[in-house]
């Protein structure tokens, strides 16, 4: 079966213009698509296309930097700079809902995919992975009025981690940065990140936060266990 190929552009607002394409196909497997995304052929393809944008994405980012390892906080910036300025209005259809959370999941895959070609990396990876999870969390968050935990299941769980420190550091930055996000539009997270969206306790294990809120960061920093 031949592969769809499409044309992806983004607008990215910030100190200036960044005006990205990137041509796609649909060659996932359907495990690695979201639940909610599986519904119909649009929905999975909708994701798709934003997965292989994500990773594109921060393909430009680090080749900005000459694949630098001595200009790892530029990269950093960067990826910022790109997936800050990415908003997601409100109620958003489903296939907008897909293709926005494939475009951070592909770049959370690709960081995963850089970490080798330099060790500095590895130790920047937990926190930048931890930053996109949640403002992946916060977005779709602000966007519905808050989350189910069937929701929790936008966010891909990593296929591995280049230490366990890095991993951590995913769960805290987590932690820290979604009580403290605000979007370009000044919507804070704050209020997805208390009751009762902590509610109930966690019941994973190791454990990290509790409800909604505690089982998307789970989803998205932890490595699922080998078979």
């Amino acid at each position: 079966m031949k592969a769809i190929r499409r044309t992806l552009c983004l607008l990215a607002l910030s100190a200036g213009v960044v005006f990205l394409c990137v041509p796609v196909g649909f060659s996932a497997p359907i495990e690695d698509v979201p639940e909610p995304c599986q519904v119909n052929t649009t929905t999975m393809q909708q994701y798709e296309v934003g997965f292989e944008f994500g990773g594109f994405a921060v393909d430009q980012a680090w080749q900005s930097i000459n694949a630098d390892c001595n200009q790892l906080p530029t990269f950093s910036a960067d990826i910022n700079r790109i997936f800050n300025n990415l908003l997601l209005p409100p109620d958003p259809s489903l296939s907008f809902t897909c293709r926005y959370a494939g475009i951070f999941n592909g770049g959370i895959e690709k960081l995963h995919d850089l970490w080798p070609l330099c060790e500095e990396l590895c130790a920047m990876d937990g926190q930048m992975v931890g930053e996109l999870v949640g403002q992946l969390y916060c977005s779709l968050s602000s966007a519905f009025g808050g989350l189910d935990l069937a929701a929790t299941t936008f966010c891909r769980p990593p296929t591995s981690w280049c230490s366990e420190i890095a991993q951590t550091a995913c769960a805290d930055t987590y932690a820290s940065y979604t009580p403290a996000y605000v979007d370009v539009l000044g919507v804070a997270c704050q209020p997805y990140t208390e009751s009762p969206y902590t509610d109930p306790p966690p019941t994973f294990d190791p454990p990290l936060l509790g409800g909604v809120w505690g089982q998307f960061g789970f989803n998205g920093c932890t490595e699922p266990a080998a078979p």
